[in-house]
């Protein structure tokens, strides 16, 4: 009878890790599954043009650039590049100015580029790159949209500096609000 209930125990534990492996297939797949679906929405193909409106060195040292970016949430590929953002985008017209201040931070070895979705999944802005140590302090929209409030996505692609290589995607939340 001890053998059967060692045996049994064996069973258990073996049915307890195998359910371990299948749950953490399952959540890589689910990860896996949402960055592809990040992929997709933003260009792959990126010349190395530069950002040239609005841009500016950041002029905060690396302490005050890191509080920032842990002060921005960021989902997606986390763990490969690291930038800040605000959360909110106000502008009296959509052809008016808003400050944005993106920042890519120093520590950075990737040229960004940032694309703006609202909640439509239709892309209302795209920048050039933006080197490291440099920030978007304002944008335009280049088309018109009505005034109201937008529930955007701001999708932060990577790149490498000397082949122009996609390095990986990450996303902030934003919420645009144009006029009143």
């Amino acid at each position: 009878q001890f053998v059967d209930s060692q045996k049994g125990k064996l069973r258990i534990g073996f049915m307890i890790a195998l359910a371990v492996i299948l749950i953490g297939a399952v959540l890589l797949s689910a990860f896996s599954i949402r960055n592809e679906k990040m992929r997709d929405k933003v260009y792959f193909i990126y010349s190395g043009d530069l950002h040239a409106y609005g841009v500016y060195p950041i002029d905060m040292d690396a302490e005050a650039q890191n509080n920032r970016v842990r002060a921005t949430e960021r989902h997606g590929q986390t763990g490969k590049f690291q930038y800040y953002c605000s959360p909110a985008l106000r502008m009296q017209a959509y052809y008016a100015d808003s400050v944005l201040a993106f920042g890519n931070v120093s520590d950075n070895d990737c040229a960004l580029v940032i694309t703006i979705f609202d909640e439509n999944d239709v892309q209302i802005y795209r920048s050039g790159g933006v080197l490291p140590g440099n920030y978007i302090h304002a944008i335009r929209l280049p088309d018109p949209k009505p005034d109201g409030t937008y529930a955007c996505k701001l999708y932060v692609t990577a790149y490498d500096l000397q082949t122009n290589a996609y390095i990986g995607t990450q996303y902030t939340d934003l919420t645009l609000v144009i006029g009143g």
